[in-house]
């Protein structure tokens, strides 16, 4: 049995590789990102919209975050009171 040479970083590095050969390479990872982010950003977008008409469209996403805003006052609130001792009005 031969033994192998592990693959390390400096190996890598110091391989004679001309950028001319690695330009095909480049070309179709490139093609294939581009590809693949198109599909990503047209299908996402489309599942969103779909889920955020099924939860009432456009009001759902406002409303959610006034409800949160006015709970963390309201927290916040809580918390300094507790802290100072006095009542909250």
């Amino acid at each position: 049995m031969a033994a192998t040479r592990p693959i390390s970083p400096r190996l890598l590095l110091e391989l004679p590789f001309k950028w001319r050969d690695l330009v095909p390479g480049a070309a179709v990872c490139t093609v294939a990102a581009l590809i693949v982010h198109a599909a990503t950003a047209f299908f996402l977008r489309n599942w969103v919209a779909a889920y955020g008409h099924a939860y009432g469209g456009h009001k759902a996403g406002p409303a959610a975050v006034a409800a949160m805003e006015e709970l963390s006052a309201e927290i916040s609130a809580s918390e300094q009171s507790s802290v100072s001792g006095k009542p909250t009005t």
